[in-house]
């Protein structure tokens, strides 16, 4: 499973890295073409803005597997070993229950978005609204896997700077 958490992160890895740098290109010839021959690319706005949509989402996995989301650790700096482990399982268990409520609520939209089209770009919006219950998937993966380390007694680190270990 390791060896499979190694790969998913990687090809995460790769996919932002790549989306962005394509992102890149777009707005940068974009405004290197408006500015030199007052020549604007019609979908430059748009392809960014849904390139944008799926690089948080694929990002949004890769930052569950490295535990890299935003909290607020005032509290879980300051009790013990043993509280703080709970603590965090308890975390895990509330984001568990938040992404699969977020998953099935973008999947239930999905099917509706299938006749609606980009206005630039004229690909189907269900494309772009993929991208949620994708990401939401990948974090949601990630972060039951996490949750098994932690159940299974193996070190869980719970942010850069604070690890807990099993008592």
């Amino acid at each position: 499973m390791i060896n499979f958490m190694d790969r998913l992160k990687r090809t995460l890895e790769y996919l932002t890295v790549g989306l962005t740098a394509l992102i890149t290109v777009i707005v940068t010839s974009e405004v290197a073409l408006r500015g030199m021959f007052n020549f604007s690319i019609i979908v430059s706005d748009e392809a960014s803005r849904y390139l944008m949509i799926w690089i948080v989402m694929l990002a949004g996995g890769l930052a569950a597997q490295t535990d890299e989301h935003i909290r607020i650790e005032m509290l879980p700096t300051r009790i013990s070993p043993s509280i703080k482990r709970g603590m965090a399982i308890a975390s895990q268990f509330l984001t568990l229950l938040f992404l699969a409520v977020f998953v099935y609520a973008s999947l239930k939209i999905l099917p509706g978005m299938r006749g609606d089209q980009t206005v630039t770009l004229g690909i189907s919006m269900f494309w772009i609204y993929l991208a949620l219950p994708v990401g939401g998937g990948l974090m949601f993966f990630v972060t039951a896997y996490n949750t098994w380390k932690m159940l299974a007694g193996k070190t869980a680190q719970l942010s850069n700077e604070v690890e807990v270990k099993s008592s």
